[in-house]
């Protein structure tokens, strides 16, 4: 059984960003459809540079695989209880630890979509590197957003315990 959890217009405004990175990733590539090359990009090593291309259909694979992350990420927002947060939900700190943990999950659905348009971007414009600061970015836009979340849930968790321990003793 779910658990609802209300939205913030922060995370509403995030959600509505994911969505229209999502079409306009599609949008675009189907106007451009025509000026890309037959043959493209579809793989790049480390540091950033092109080691193996490929049909341009497969630009329609990463957007499926886009989109796939991105309903599934959606979907999991819908089932709170399946979540692993980082400290055990009590009914004290209940809204606060499934509220940070959707702000994450929006964030890091958010960098995965626009990591998705760049790829798109790119290969469909026959660039011949990613640029070797595509992968550090790429992780610190995942990780970052991560640790900040995870330190954010605990330490709110933390004080929320604290201040529910202080009202019952005072009680």
């Amino acid at each position: 059984m779910s658990r609802k959890v209300s939205y913030t217009k922060a995370q509403m405004v995030g959600e509505i960003l994911c969505l229209a990175v999502l079409l306009f990733t599609a949008l675009g590539l189907w106007l451009r459809w025509p000026g890309i090359p037959e043959r493209i990009p579809t793989h790049y090593g480390f540091s950033g540079e092109v080691d193996a291309g490929g049909s341009k259909d497969s630009l329609w694979i990463l957007w499926l695989v886009q989109a796939g992350l991105y309903l599934l990420l959606t979907v999991v927002t819908f089932f709170p209880k399946v979540w692993n947060t980082p400290v055990p939900v009590t009914e004290a700190n209940r809204n606060f630890v499934y509220s940070t943990t959707l702000s994450m999950l929006i964030v890091m659905k958010l960098v995965i979509v626009c990591v998705f348009f760049y790829l798109v971007v790119i290969a469909g414009g026959q660039e011949k590197s990613l640029g070797g600061w595509f992968f550090p970015v790429v992780l610190i836009g995942i990780f970052g957003p991560l640790v900040y979340f995870c330190r954010k849930c605990s330490r709110g968790a933390r004080a929320i315990e604290n201040m529910a321990q202080n009202g019952k003793s005072a009680s």
